[in-house]
């Protein structure tokens, strides 16, 4: 059976009750005086909590204020009798704060265009508070128009009042664009964030022009997030060799880059994109490319690359072959973590990965079609060394829709050796039986696993899609003492109340187990 709930800390316990009573006295929507409330919790938390806690209690205090906004909304609560988000901010942020993630406030239901302007008027007047801050969060999921927001006019404060700023994450977020970016660099005018090591962008509204500017004036930047990384080094090795800038010796600390949304319609055009970033960029340790097999050789210039993602997609769906080939047998025995996305893949190049990359962690396979075209023998142990690998990935298919043969071989040959804490096997596997998977379990060592996915591409809708029953599910618990997450039983031939009455035998016995039962999408 999995593990029984670990008894929790004094302190925790005493956390937990300590937040809820401070919020629950606050939010309670029968007494109209909020704001009164508010400022009293304030001034508690900075003159009674000592520093060294005080970030945990403001993560929880966020945290407790957004599920009990839902609940009272709910319940019918008119939402004036709440505090706002604006009056959560002026609660919890307070001198001496290190880390702020108001990420949890997406969840937070029904806001319209005067809590955004609230919120920004707010949160810049609380900003010059904040001086000894090293981490924001202010992303959103990126599925709708909620809180919290970032715009220029905030970076434009917090680079005036946050001078120990190391990491900031605004993704998702249309309203920062180049100039508000250029207000994070230091100059006569503001302070800026020179420290700044970590800056998260995914979907904002600014270009390249912004990202060179910024890594140009940022020298501490180690990871940028931001989809056409690649395409901005490319720019800037151009402009540099044109001009002979020193730069081109000095380079980037950057250890990350991520150029899976920029292509090229010539190989030549990967290639110097490549040779690029290898100038620009000597330590990178994380890689994200779309390319050709041809283009994969190329990559022995990254000697401290050590997690490498190849989308085998310029323009149509393609393979990996010889060149990928080539470069895990010079090169793959640096890596810890290998993702190879792609069209048809082949069992013969598993063996491969299997004998090259033989120090993976982590390995993720995502194929439209997976062609048997060897066998995959076990008395051959020297070809396949997967014995560090704690997380596989492994999908067939596109869509929900498409059938694939995955006989346990194929897993048998990749976990066999290995300690295994996180599997998700995800396609319409015709194969796929009670029994099917109780082979697979005898074929490796399940005592290690932790979290188990089992489930189709894309949309997880309909129940009984897998012929997995509840006789699987009991397996799994008897065999697997170190679990903690099993998912997704509603595409198993498991009922609601199946999985309900799972859920109940589990909290009556402390079972730390989580049972997922859920529509889901997985991209």
């Amino acid at each position: 059976m999995p593990p029984h709930k670990k008894i929790e800390t004094l302190f925790r316990m005493c956390t937990d009750s300590f937040v809820e009573c401070l919020v629950t006295s606050w939010m309670n929507p029968r007494i109209p005086r909020c704001t009164d409330h508010g400022t009293n919790l304030n001034r508690y938390l900075k003159e009674q909590l000592p520093f060294s806690i005080i970030d945990g209690i403001v993560l929880e205090i966020i945290k407790l204020y957004v599920k009990k906004y839902r609940i009272y909304f709910q319940e019918g609560y008119d939402k004036s009798m709440l505090p706002t988000v604006s009056h959560l901010l002026q609660v919890v942020i307070i001198p001496g704060l290190k880390s702020l993630n108001l990420g949890t406030i997406v969840y937070v239901d029904e806001v319209d265009d005067n809590d955004f302007d609230e919120f920004e008027v707010t949160f810049k007047s609380l900003l010059p508070v904040l001086s000894n801050i090293v981490e924001i969060s202010l992303t959103t999921h990126g599925l709708n128009v909620t809180l919290p927001i970032c715009s220029d006019s905030i970076l434009k404060q917090m680079s005036e009042n946050c001078p120990n700023l190391k990491c900031l994450n605004i993704s998702f977020n249309s309203r920062v664009t180049d100039v508000g970016l250029h207000y994070l660099i230091p100059s006569q005018e503001r302070v800026g964030c020179p420290s700044l090591e970590v800056l998260f962008l995914h979907e904002c509204s600014v270009t390249p022009f912004g990202i060179s500017d910024v890594l140009e004036n940022l020298p501490n930047l180690r990871i940028v997030g931001y989809k056409k990384l690649g395409g901005v080094l490319f720019s800037l090795h151009d402009r540099y060799i044109k001009t002979n800038d020193s730069r081109l010796l000095e380079g980037f600390k950057l250890t990350h880059v991520n150029n899976l949304s920029c292509t090229f319609k010539k190989h030549e055009g990967v290639c110097k994109l490549i040779h690029a970033v290898g100038v620009l960029c000597p330590f990178v340790q994380n890689l994200k490319m779309r390319v050709l097999d041809s283009d994969v050789p190329h990559l022995d210039v990254f000697k401290c690359l050590k997690s490498l993602e190849l989308i085998f997609n310029v323009y149509r769906p393609l393979s990996p072959s010889n060149g990928t080939y080539a470069y895990l047998r010079s090169c793959g025995h640096q890596l810890t973590s290998l993702t190879l996305i792609c069209g048809p893949f082949q069992t013969a190049f598993l063996k491969l990965v299997g004998k090259y990359c033989f120090n993976v962690k982590q390995l993720w396979i995502r194929c439209n079609s997976l062609i048997l075209d060897c066998e995959l023998e076990l008395d051959q142990p020297e070809e396949c060394k997967f014995i560090y690998l704690e997380s596989l990935y492994f999908r067939v298919g596109e869509t929900e829709y498409d059938e694939c043969v995955l006989p346990v071989s194929v897993f048998r040959y990749i976990l066999r050796d290995s300690c295994l804490r996180e599997l998700r096997l995800i396609g319409r596997n015709v194969l796929t039986t009670d029994l099917w998977l109780r082979e697979l379990w005898q074929s490796f060592s399940v005592q290690s696993l932790e979290r188990v996915l089992i489930a189709l591409p894309r949309q997880n809708i309909v129940n009984a899609s897998l012929n997995l029953s509840l006789s699987s599910v009991h397996m799994i618990l008897e065999q697997c003492p170190n679990l903690i997450t099993l998912e997704n039983l509603l595409v198993w031939k498991v009922s609601q109340e199946q999985c309900d009455e799972l859920r109940l035998m589990m909290k009556e016995r402390n079972i730390n187990l989580k049972l997922t039962y859920r529509i889901m999408n997985i991209t």
